[in-house]
């Protein structure tokens, strides 16, 4: 399938507009809640029965808490990115919003 450009209508760039913006608020609440359930995880350990070094406990937190972090935030801009791109092909298909097809 050979790409196409669109040139969207004012209306259409407005909408568009909107897409991205519901997007990155999709993505930043994914991040927030990354890290808000990654400190808890961390903090998990402090109530563990885990006995040992100090240093070993905190590297589990720090390691616990980057993983849950990065998981979260990740699976945030999957779907983020995902409904944009579903929202952007839904756009095109309305005849008011496009212009133009380059």
């Amino acid at each position: 399938m050979p790409e196409e450009f669109v040139k969207l209508t004012e209306l259409g760039t407005i909408r568009n507009k909107q897409l991205e913006l519901d997007s990155f608020k999709k993505f930043i609440y994914w991040f927030i809640v990354g890290n808000v359930t990654g400190a808890l995880s961390g903090q998990f350990f402090m109530f563990t029965k885990i006995r040992g070094k100090k240093k070993f406990l905190m590297r589990y937190r720090i390691i616990t808490y980057l993983s849950v972090t990065s998981l979260l935030t990740y699976h945030g801009y999957k779907l983020a990115n995902r409904d944009l791109k579903k929202g952007r092909r839904d756009l095109i298909k309305i005849a008011e919003n496009v212009n133009q097809i380059i």
